[in-house]
């Protein structure tokens, strides 16, 4: 990612292919801010160890400010490394316990959703009714299928493509961005 940006640390050295394959040491690069903050800008904080999520990383650079200005909760970035149970990609830290974003969010927004459209359902159903034949504008069947409908379609529709971007290999991804 530094490469492609053209940014080098202002401190050390960036990831090399070798961080990436399997078995290799794992190294991380401090974002500035938090080489200021953890370690007051010491240049000897190359070369050592400190503990993220119960694994020890290897410090080998410091970030600038400049280069992820944008991206404000990053603090330490370790490299891409594929382990045995298929595990990949960026681990972008911002604290000691980070973790990864599950099926919890889509899941949540699809069922706001399904709660939002009920209730927008039940409070509109005096408007249709002069224009229903022989069904009520409160039909349980119809107020409780097409719920489950519209959240069963939600989830596909987050499900399949995750499933499909999950196969690709991380690496073979970044290199042809």
């Amino acid at each position: 990612m530094f490469a492609t940006l053209r940014k080098l640390p202002i401190l050390g050295r960036p990831f090399s292919p070798e961080d990436h394959k399997p078995g290799a040491d794992p190294v991380a690069l401090l974002g500035e801010g938090f080489w200021e903050r953890r370690f007051g800008r010491d240049p000897s904080v190359l070369g050592k160890a400190m503990r993220l999520s119960g694994e020890s990383f290897t410090v080998i650079g410091v970030i600038s400010k400049e280069l992820h200005g944008s991206w404000k909760t990053i603090e330490v970035f370790t490299p891409l490394r594929r382990s045995a149970r298929r595990r990949s990609g960026f681990a972008w830290r911002s604290g000691p316990n980070a973790r990864s974003c599950g099926w919890s969010a889509p899941r949540a927004m699809a069922l706001a959703g399904v709660g939002i459209g009920l209730l927008a359902g039940l409070a509109l159903a005096r408007l249709i009714t002069s224009l229903l034949f022989q069904t009520s504008a409160r039909d349980p069947p119809t107020f409780s299928l097409v719920p489950l409908l519209l959240l069963t379609v939600a989830l596909l529709a987050c499900y399949l493509p995750a499933r499909r971007a999950a196969r690709v290999d991380p690496l073979v991804a970044l290199r042809y961005e």
